[in-house]
């Protein structure tokens, strides 16, 4: 069954006891290695960024970058600058996860971690 409507996105239906199951979702699912190494990496850089070179500031800004996203909110159409999370983004104006990314995608992908 559909819950958003294939016109605009929005959703259709009262949605706030899934949005409840997504809230718990997140945080009891962690980053997987791949993202929580780059975001360590990147507090640690970000920690004394006097003593890095150029080349090493730009990586770092792209790592700090890489840690929020945009999202474009389906249900309200606010755009809000969220935390990463591989399992689900919750808009800031209405607390809705019926959102998708628009800007800041996190640049490793999975296939790049298979054999």
């Amino acid at each position: 069954m559909q819950y958003t409507c294939p016109n605009c996105s929005k959703s259709i239906r009262d949605m706030s006891n899934v949005w409840e199951k997504l809230d718990k979702e997140v945080a009891s699912v962690p980053m997987p290695d791949i993202y929580q190494n780059k975001m360590e990496s990147a507090k640690i850089k970000a920690m004394n960024p006097s003593r890095l070179n150029w080349n090493q500031k730009e990586v770092l800004y792209d790592d700090i970058v890489s840690l929020k996203v945009w999202i474009l909110c389906n249900d309200c159409g606010a755009n809000s600058e969220v935390h990463f999370h591989i399992a689900a983004h919750k808009c800031h104006g209405c607390n809705s996860y019926n959102t998708r990314l628009i800007k800041g995608a996190p640049m490793s992908s999975c296939s790049s971690t298979l054999g």
